[in-house]
This record gives C-alpha cells, structure tokens and sequence, in this order.
C-alpha cells in the first residue's frame, strides 16, 4: 500500500522532474559525411543517415525504446582514446573505494542472516510487553532511516564534512554495532541442543533425544523424560524434520498430549507443561489458540534446535540498539558513497559508476557474506561478532590513505577546471 502512495506522488511530480536525453558520441572515421548535415566534421551534429567513401550507407538510431531523444555528436579517434584514458582513471580512483564498502555491505547485511538466528537462539524477543519474531526486528532499520535520514541532512548542511570523512565514520559505527553485538553474545548463556515440536497450536521445547531423527521411523520413541508414540513418523530429508499426524506425548508426570490429524488436544496449563519434563512451552492461547482450524489436517514437526534457557536470555533492545548505531553508518556509507561515485564520474560514466556501486553490494555477499556466515555455527556469538569487529578496524585503516589519496586527486581535478 505505501509503495502504492510513493508511485503516485512520483507520477503527480514528474512534470516537475528534470527532461532527460542520450548523449552518444560517434568516432569520425576518413571518408564519411553525413547526406543530411554536408560534410561531417568535428563537433557537429550526426543526423540520420551516414555515408560512407563506397557509397555504403547506415541509419543511426534517434530515440530509445522508451522514447528518449539521442544527441549523437562525431568525433575524433584521438579525442576516444582520451576519453577512455579518463575513464580508466576514473575506475581505477574509485574502485579502491569500492572494494572497502564491499565489507562494509558484507558485515551490514549479518543482520538479515546471524542477527536472525542470534535472537532465535540467545535473546529474549519481547518488545514492550508483546512477544516478537526475530526476523521482524529488521523493522526498525527502515524505521530509523525514515526519522533519521531528515536529522542527517541537516546537521550537515550546517556542519559540512568531506565524503570521505562521513564513510570513515560510517565504517567506525559499524565496527561499534558489532560490538555491541558481541557484548549480547558474551553476556548470554550457552546454547545445548534440544528438540522442538511444532503443532498448529503452538510449539514445546523437550529434551534432546539419543536416537537420530533421520532414523525414527515410528513407534515408541524416548526424547529424555518425554516419550512420543506415533505410528506414522517419517522423516522429512528437504527440512530434516521428523512429522506425524497421528500419536501421543506422554510427560514425566503422566500427563498425555493426543495428536489427531495433526492437532493437539491441548489438555495441560503451562504449569503440566513444565512439570512434565517440557522445557519450555510456547503453546498459544486465547485468540491465538481460536483462529486455528481444527478441520484442516496438519503434521507435527519435530526438528534438532540450538535453546538458551530462557533465564539466561538477553533482552533484545540489545539489538535494537546495534541496528540504531548500524543504520546511521548505512546512512553514512551508502547515501555518500552513491553521491560520491556519481559526483566523481565524468558524465559518459555517471550510469555505469552507478551500477558498478549497485554491483558492489551483489560480489560484497557473494564474495564475503556467503563465506563468512558458514563460521558463524562453528564460533561463539560473542566470537563471531568481535571477529567482524575487528575486520571494520582494518577496513577502516586500509581505507584512511585511499581516501587521502582519493581527496587529493579530487582537488587537483577541481584546480585544472578552475
């Protein structure tokens, strides 16, 4: 709906919005003239149709497919080499750029992928009062872009800083979100693998259980003090889960769950639950528990998890905190830099350094995102996340003489156009 809203006050200001147009030069070869323009010389105009010395003849396109009107201008071979001269330069300048932001995009999108998986496992995920999903934290990160996006426009209208000098900044608060990140993950207890079922009504947390789930098969089965009797368990190899439709879940204080067409009868209190051997009931209630559909035939699941006792759990403002630090340095990194790239390129370059920015972010999780993530299972969540810690200061001192570098190239072109 709201992109809906953003789509029509787009289209009710286009009139106000800059005419665009093509720019293409052609190189003036010997012997071609243009039949409608006389002879063709430098700088002037390439209209429709060319001629060569032979008497050959070409069209040249004058719009795009959208409609877009193309200037094409002629030119010399020598005056081509000079451009692409320039555009090398250009590349070379602000591809070192690039290749820092590429782990400042890498360690920036942990929080679609560990930061997930970190409040599942080790966080208490209750925001004033209302349980959430971990995955929904992501939230607040366009939140904050949206309330302070406007703040950071004007403070530096009023204190004006380099653009090498906000990155800089960007790369130092995305080191401080990592570490407050790892502080969570030193000050929480450790993970021990458990099982969880999973009904339509809700889900319980039982003890691990010495037998592998690829090799249930049905039957009576021992989860610690829990024992599950369920004729039709297989086990899924797609999710590496085990399901049953059908069955029962017999607690350590004869308490039994009845399991038909994949439902829970839902008998006990939580204070069964826990009584019974149940680590930690997550059952719904109340309106939850009346929107489920009795008549739709479900399966219960079964799956191996990573459970933190939710004693030892941290509070996960934790984390909004780290993506309230995480998302002033994207604001810093990415609006800059973008403005950056393109404010450097000459104007044959502007889209294609534009698009090399946009491409950054695709090889930063390909390249590095992808790799670093698989340690993420093998380490400590404190480990890990001091680990990207560390990598942002590197980042951050191989970036200091690039952009001093960079900013002298800079001034230098400034001074020749001057």
């Amino acid at each position: 709906v709201l992109m809906a809203i953003a789509l029509v006050i787009f289209a009710i200001g286009k009139h106000f919005y800059a005419k665009e147009s093509i720019t293409r030069k052609v190189v003036l070869q010997a012997g071609q003239r243009d039949v409608t323009a006389g002879a063709l010389e430098e700088g002037l105009p390439v209209f429709n149709q060319v001629v060569t010395a032979d008497g050959r003849s070409y069209q040249v396109e004058q719009r795009t497919v959208t409609g877009l009107p193309i200037n094409q201008y002629a030119i010399s071979a020598e005056q081509k080499q000079a451009e692409n001269r320039l555009k090398f330069q250009t590349l070379s300048r602000i591809g070192a750029l690039f290749l820092t932001v590429m782990f400042f995009w890498a360690i920036f999108d942990q929080s679609a992928s560990t930061w997930i998986f970190f409040a599942n496992t080790y966080m208490d995920c209750t925001l004033f009062g209302n349980p959430t999903p971990p995955d929904a934290i992501q939230a607040f990160n366009p939140l904050f872009i949206v309330l302070l996006v406007p703040v950071s426009v004007f403070l530096f209208k009023v204190f004006p800083v380099k653009a090498t000098t906000k990155i800089a900044l960007g790369y130092i608060l995305t080191g401080l979100s990592m570490v407050i990140m790892s502080l969570a993950g030193f000050m929480c207890g450790t993970a021990e693998k458990v099982m969880k079922v999973t009904f339509p009504e809700g889900e319980l947390v039982i003890p691990n259980s010495s037998a592998k789930l690829d090799s249930i098969t049905g039957n009576d089965v021992a989860f610690g003090s829990v024992k599950l009797t369920a004729t039709d368990a297989v086990f899924n190899k797609d999710n590496k889960k085990l399901e049953f439709s059908g069955g029962t879940i017999t607690l350590t204080n004869g308490k039994v769950i009845t399991v038909k067409n994949g439902h829970s009868d839902q008998p006990l209190s939580g204070a069964d639950y826990l009584a019974g051997g149940i680590l930690e009931s997550l059952m719904k209630s109340g309106e939850e528990l009346a929107s489920v559909k009795k008549d739709e035939a479900k399966k219960v699941t079964i799956e191996s998890i990573d459970w933190v006792k939710p004693s030892e759990r941290v509070t996960v403002w934790w984390q909004v905190f780290a993506y309230l630090i995480l998302t002033i340095a994207e604001i810093l990194v990415s609006i800059t830099g973008l403005e950056l790239a393109f404010v450097a390129a000459p104007p044959t370059m502007k889209s294609f350094v534009t698009a090399c920015w946009l491409a950054v972010v695709f090889l930063a999780n390909l390249l590095i995102n992808a790799p670093i993530t698989r340690l993420y299972p093998t380490m400590s969540p404190g480990m890990y996340f001091a680990m990207l810690a560390g990598a942002m200061v590197v980042i951050l001192l191989i970036f200091i003489p690039i952009a001093i570098r960079f900013n002298k190239a800079m001034e230098a072109d400034k001074a020749k156009t001057a």
